[in-house]
């Protein structure tokens, strides 16, 4: 599987959102910031989310041109968050995960893809599936990926 790319605008990254969009490279999404301002000024954010892309262009139609004629990657491996909020983060996440999840229960995921899950399980699963038990996540997201043991079971299945 391609990797996914977060697209936001830095201007709307928040420091709460920050730690969850660094938890995101770890699961295969990297982000792609777009802003106007050629001096970007808070260093910090910067380089705690290590986007993959850092465009100076001043909105999203012309960010996604960018992305997908100059830098060649594909329409549907690019989730486009206008509005950030823990919620919109993490259901993005778990859409990414739920089909890498239902490629490997039907024996077609590859080495990468049961990576990216392995370090789901480690890094992200457990914050996702608190978030589901809330009720964070809207009601028709499928959310296979946070049974209580299937992905573990999953995964311990593919190794032995």
């Amino acid at each position: 599987m391609k990797k996914k790319y977060l697209l936001v605008k830095f201007e709307n990254i928040k420091k709460k959102h920050v730690p969850l969009i660094a938890e995101l490279r770890e699961t295969g999404i990297y982000a792609a910031v777009y802003t106007e301002d050629k001096d970007i000024g808070d260093k910090e954010v910067i380089t705690a989310i290590r986007p993959a892309y850092i465009l100076t262009l001043s909105d999203r139609e012309k960010a996604l041109d960018t992305l997908t004629n100059a830098n060649k990657l594909r329409l549907d491996n690019i989730i486009v968050l206008d509005k950030l909020s823990e919620k919109a983060i993490r259901t993005e996440r778990v859409r990414y995960m739920e089909s890498l999840y239902d490629k490997a229960l039907n024996g077609k995921a590859s080495k990468t893809d049961i990576k990216i899950l392995d370090k789901y399980l480690a890094t992200g699963f457990k914050g996702d599936y608190e978030a589901d038990e809330k009720g964070m996540f809207p009601q028709s997201l499928k959310r296979g990926v946070l049974s209580q043991d299937g992905l573990f079971d999953l995964l311990e299945n593919m190794d032995g």
